[in-house]
């Protein structure tokens, strides 16, 4: 490792779009304590699924590591080896 880092930032939209979410979510937190009522949350168990695209995407990933594995190739070494400086 060569301690360098990537330094970004958001643009002016999606900094006035995130503060609109933190507005909403004070105003909503502000009520929930008013009132002391927290809708939304159920009083019973929630199960929750993986999305089909999530677990298709995991799938694929384990059928190129298995590839990778049968040829003899190091996938955690090709992509540090990819993401080195020029």
């Amino acid at each position: 490792m060569t301690g360098e880092a990537l330094v970004e930032e958001l643009d002016r939209h999606t900094r006035l779009f995130a503060d609109k979410k933190v507005e909403e979510a004070i105003r909503r937190w502000r009520w929930c304590l008013e009132k002391d009522f927290w809708p939304g949350y159920p009083r019973q168990t929630v199960t929750v699924d993986i999305p089909p695209w999530r677990e298709a995407e995991w799938l694929a990933e384990e059928n190129r590591a298995e590839i990778a594995k049968e040829q003899n190739i190091d996938l955690l070494a090709l992509g540090m080896k990819m993401q080195e400086p020029l």
